[in-house]
């Protein structure tokens, strides 16, 4: 998320900063995202999600008005990729937030539910002892 942020303000072909506020919304958006999934702090799902929506709105925007002109955002490349990258960064971010869910449920599962014990009265398993060398 953090790269494309970057990408969204500098353009490659021209070597230079854009700086219209379509770009720098995308710019803010993912990159707020893209920060609050590394803290993973309270509400870590929100901005990034908002992040990817914006971009994958801002995508749609530029693409139907691609050839008309947009005064106020130049995405660099193609619109169409801004679109994918939006939904590509909320599908990763379903994936990470389903693993975290099922990590959370097999924690819970594993603290209500106890592995058994053995009991106290049953013999310690078999153990070979060590011998001391016998001497000849």
């Amino acid at each position: 998320m953090a790269m494309m942020a970057c990408f969204a303000l500098y353009r490659l072909d021209e070597r230079s900063f854009v700086f219209l506020p379509g770009n720098l919304a995308v710019f803010v958006g993912l990159a707020v995202g893209a920060l609050s999934l590394a803290l993973q702090r309270r509400l870590w799902l929100v901005a990034p999600l908002f992040g990817a929506g914006l971009t994958t709105l801002l995508g749609l925007i530029s693409l139907s008005r691609m050839h008309s002109g947009l005064t106020w955002m130049r995405l660099p490349g193609s619109p169409v990729i801004w679109v994918v990258i939006g939904l590509y960064v909320a599908f990763r971010l379903a994936l990470i937030y389903q693993k975290q869910q099922s990590q959370r449920k097999e924690q819970d599962d594993a603290a209500r539910h106890p592995p058994e014990s053995e009991p106290a009265s049953a013999p310690p398993p078999d153990r070979k002892e060590a011998r001391p060398p016998e001497a000849v």
